[in-house]
């Protein structure tokens, strides 16, 4: 049995990409996984065999993350003495080929574009992020034509991204597993109330923008997520239209289904922040999670989602920066209920012929698969 150790600095333990669909899919076809994270909980045995071990590190901020934390991570994942490493960060890129000389098969699991990534992080000065995207991005490719292969979430204006930068990638969607909705039934659409935003609850995800619109739209905007940082949460509710928001806190996922199956409409209107936002040719993974219970969404008029939302009619684009624009499209779903229920079915109808976890373990499997062989 081929031993393999994921590797995440940053990620919680009970990530769903990581966790729930990618070692999960793994151990169900004959692999020995184990998960290294960095974090104060105690090890455990899941019930299927994972093991999760944690070096106990908890960073504080990004700087000790990326320095000690990935420190932390390599010496107790080399404990681990794996055939393969799977890294999940980025900043885990500094020690892939340490891993390589140690003899190891090393994949890196490319989350976001993280070279166009830093050309929207606000907390980097603006004169430095383009400097350091291109460092990163000559980093980048450097390492990953030196390790065994590359996942990837998908195109980038149109383009594979690591084709040249890497010995061989696939593509990984953030699809999910269909046993994640349980037995949750999705009420009449009529029954349903108001918007909804869920994951990370932050101004840069245009939360306020959301605000707004959905004071204009004369309906409720409901919340289920973490704050980042948590500051932001006092701000948001001493707007002086913070009466439309009703905040659920952070839920599990039964109960994140049974508050999808409320709400009538699903969002995800991120703005252009500088990075991959506009260009990447994929979905959040809130949007199939919204999709899975039929809710119609709205989408930012990025590229992608316009041709996607016309293509197959799941719901509606607007303007991230226009208020009005996203107050309209809000107000027709909600007066339209009878096609604003057709696209909800259209969209769980798409889910479960393209975007489900099948399709992406396939590729998760192939490339293990040639790397084993190689």
């Amino acid at each position: 049995m081929k031993k393999v150790v994921h590797l995440t600095s940053a990620h919680q333990r009970y990530d769903q990409r990581i966790l729930w669909r990618e070692c999960f899919s793994l151990r169900e076809h004959g692999y020995d996984v184990t998960l290294v994270v960095n974090d104060a909980q105690e090890d455990e045995t899941l019930e299927n065999g994972i093991k999760i071990i944690s070096t106990g590190f908890v960073f504080n901020g990004r700087r000790q993350r990326m320095t000690e934390g990935v420190e932390h991570v390599y010496a107790l994942g080399l404990e681990q003495n794996a055939d393969i490493y799977h890294l999940h960060d980025a900043e885990l890129l500094t020690i892939a080929l340490k891993l390589k000389k140690q003899g190891k098969k090393v994949i890196f699991d490319s989350h976001e574009v993280y070279g166009e990534v830093i050309k929207g992080r606000q907390w980097i000065p603006a004169l430095l992020r383009h400097g350091l995207s291109f460092i990163y991005n000559l980093f980048e490719a450097y390492v990953c034509n030196r390790i065994d292969g590359v996942i990837h979430i998908g195109k980038y204006d149109g383009k594979d991204w690591f084709s040249g930068r890497s010995k061989q990638f696939v593509y990984v969607g953030n699809f999910p597993r269909l046993n994640e909705f349980g037995d949750i039934q999705e009420p009449s659409y009529y029954e349903r109330k108001g918007i909804c935003f869920s994951g990370g609850l932050a101004k840069e995800n245009g939360l306020l923008t959301l605000l707004e619109a959905a004071n204009k739209a004369k309906t409720s905007l409901v919340l289920a997520g973490r704050f980042s940082p948590e500051s932001f949460q006092n701000e948001l509710e001493e707007h002086d239209i913070h009466h439309v928001v009703k905040y659920e806190g952070y839920l599990n996922r039964k109960d994140i289904f049974a508050l999808y199956g409320k709400c009538a409409i699903g969002m995800c209107i991120y703005p252009d922040t500088g990075g991959q936002v506009i260009k990447i040719e994929n979905f959040n993974t809130k949007i199939y999670e919204y999709m899975s219970m039929e809710m119609p969404v709205i989408l930012s008029n990025w590229p992608y989602k316009r041709q996607m939302v016309e293509k197959y009619k799941f719901g509606l684009v607007a303007d991230p920066n226009n208020v009005d624009d996203i107050a309209s499209k809000i107000r027709w779903l909600l007066n339209h209920p009878k096609e604003a229920e057709e696209m909800g079915k259209n969209g769980k109808r798409l889910l479960m012929e393209q975007f489900t976890w099948d399709v992406a373990e396939k590729e998760l499997l192939k490339l293990y698969q040639k790397i084993e062989e190689s």
